[in-house]
């Protein structure tokens, strides 16, 4: 609902687009922080994109909405007491309040800290550059201004045609599209920057009241998969990745984490895969890790597995697209 209040700034006129919402779901509720249905959620941005007309509608909306717009989400980020800290609970805790969002930080070769986004719904691309635009737009509010990424990464492709497209000036930062995920990219220094609403006992409570929700139920049981990607990483790179020892990191018996990932009807080999496409496309587009260096981050004994795997993939070679990314 707070996407839809916040259309007007952005010149949109919100009635046609809540009509629009009507017309799939019936009367739209009042609450800043009830969600649009799913099946309502991409007749919404068909809607508005139409008034919109140009690219990055999903930016300028989400640095339309002013802090607090989100509720508890908001809160839960901008008490923490850095940059680092807003993020460390949401990657936690974003699920209990937003069950299809999720984010992964990792660390690139250069220190910069990378938060990627994942939205499951009817349409990710728009959902993830929303997602990304909210997070930016706190960041510079609650440090008065002073963080900005340093690029942002986008699924969407290709590029507009324009030199220097309205999403980077909106970001402020470099935009590279066609992406294997959807990133922030922020320096070491900036994730270490102070909020300016940081309030430990506010904090503490937010963080309660999310763990709380959670084991009440209220997060899908699809954030196993979530907690193996974030144990796939360091997995990886030290031969550990096989479901008997990710099951031991879980807590799990080997049986119960086949039985419940196949409940999702997803497979540990499949997750794997996955992880270790988009990995690999993110290693590669930093220029200073060799193919090398990125096939045995990602658990491949030999170069020539790697270069196999990823042709499989895109049709490639890593190299060749390297040097198309760079291009």
């Amino acid at each position: 609902m707070a996407q839809l209040r916040a259309l007007p700034a952005v010149g949109i006129e919100a009635e046609r687009v809540i009509e629009a919402v009507r017309a799939k779901v019936g009367e739209v509720p009042d609450s800043p922080e009830a969600l649009v249905p799913a099946c309502a959620y991409e007749e919404m941005w068909r809607s508005a994109q139409a008034q919109y007309g140009v690219p990055g509608l999903p930016t300028a909306l989400a640095l339309a909405i002013p802090f607090g717009a989100f509720g508890s989400i908001d809160y839960l980020a901008g008490s923490a007491d850095s940059v680092a800290g807003a993020v460390a609970s949401l990657e936690l805790h974003l699920t209990a309040m937003s069950p299809d969002t999720r984010l992964e930080l990792r660390t690139d070769s250069s220190g910069d800290r990378v938060v990627r986004v994942s939205v499951a719904s009817a349409n990710p691309a728009v959902a993830e550059e929303f997602t990304l635009g909210v997070l930016a737009s706190r960041f510079r509010y609650l440090t008065d201004g002073r963080v900005l990424p340093r690029k942002v990464m986008l699924r969407e492709g290709p590029p507009p045609p324009a030199p220097a497209s309205a999403r980077e000036r909106m970001f402020g930062a470099r935009v590279l599209y066609g992406q294997p995920a959807s990133c922030l990219v922020l320096s070491a220094a900036d994730f270490a920057q102070r909020l300016s609403s940081a309030d430990p006992y506010l904090h503490a409570t937010m963080e309660r009241m999310a763990a709380q929700l959670q084991l009440q139920g209220s997060v899908a049981s699809s954030d196993l998969e979530q907690a193996i990607r974030a144990r796939l990483r360091d997995a990886l790179a030290t031969g550990a990745a096989d479901p008997r020892r990710m099951a031991r990191l879980l807590g799990l018996s080997e049986r119960t984490l086949q039985r419940r990932l196949a409940e999702l009807d997803r497979g540990f080999s499949s997750i794997v895969e996955q992880f270790r496409r988009e990995e690999a496309a993110l290693l590669l587009s930093d220029p200073r890790v060799a193919v090398v260096e990125v096939a045995a981050r990602l658990g491949y004994a030999e170069q020539t597995s790697f270069t196999r795997a990823f042709r499989r993939w895109t049709g490639t070679t890593p190299a060749a697209w390297r040097r198309e990314a760079a291009g």
